[in-house]
């Protein structure tokens, strides 16, 4: 990938309870041309500070620490550093656990041994505005409600997906394309557009984003 003449690079931060992982991390991170790792910190409570101070674009932040981890450490964090987007990286997270981050204020949740292409995807996506949640994740959370055709993912009376809208919405959730949902769902591309626009028109969503914010908080209503 060559940067773009004139183009920022993605400031990343690094919050891990062990140092071989933070070392490698950045090593990943500093060989791609547009992210810049300009710290890093073994604990919640000690990334506080720089974070504040730093004002990083995206902070990778490991779920499972002793200090200043799990949902009350990323949310504080998320509290402190407003402007800093949070992924959550995790190598173990139940259901209600992405929920209550997303709840907290993460914009992602990236297993720890997801492969290295899709994390640069899931702090770019972040970087963008985008709900970054694994395709995996997001169909654990959404795919209850492929059995609900009463449920009504924003909030609004009136307003009914079908089973296969419940199932393209959660696929847009994981940021696939629309070729990639096509092939998920085996059918064409044309008819995945078609989807899409019913599902717009349904929910209101303006675009994907938005969308993809209605299946997290969809979800975390089933959960609550």
């Amino acid at each position: 990938m060559i940067l773009p003449s004139g183009a920022q690079r993605i400031r990343v931060f690094v919050v891990d309870d062990h140092a071989v992982f933070r070392e490698a991390l950045r090593s990943l991170l500093e060989a791609e041309p547009d992210f810049h790792v300009i710290g890093e910190a073994a604990d919640g409570i000690g990334a506080l500070a720089p974070v504040m101070t730093l004002c990083p674009n995206v902070v990778l932040m490991d779920f499972a620490m002793p200090r200043g981890g799990g949902v009350d450490g990323i949310g504080r964090l998320c509290l402190a550093a407003p402007r800093s987007r949070v992924i959550v990286l995790t190598a173990d997270i139940s259901r209600t656990q992405i929920v209550e981050v997303l709840r907290a204020g993460a914009r992602g949740v990236v297993q720890k041994d997801t492969a290295t292409e899709l994390l640069y995807r899931s702090i770019r996506g972040v970087h963008d505005g985008d709900i970054w949640i694994s395709r995996e994740t997001v169909s654990d959370l959404v795919g209850e409600l492929t059995k609900r055709p009463d449920s009504d993912p924003s909030g609004s009376p009136g307003i009914r997906l079908t089973p296969r809208e419940y199932q393209i919405m959660s696929l847009v959730a994981s940021g696939a394309t629309n070729r990639e949902i096509a092939r998920e769902c085996r059918v064409r591309e044309a008819t995945v557009k078609h989807y899409l626009t019913r599902i717009f028109a349904k929910t209101g969503a303006s675009g994907r984003v938005e969308l993809a914010t209605m299946a997290c908080r969809l979800a975390s209503r089933e959960v609550a």
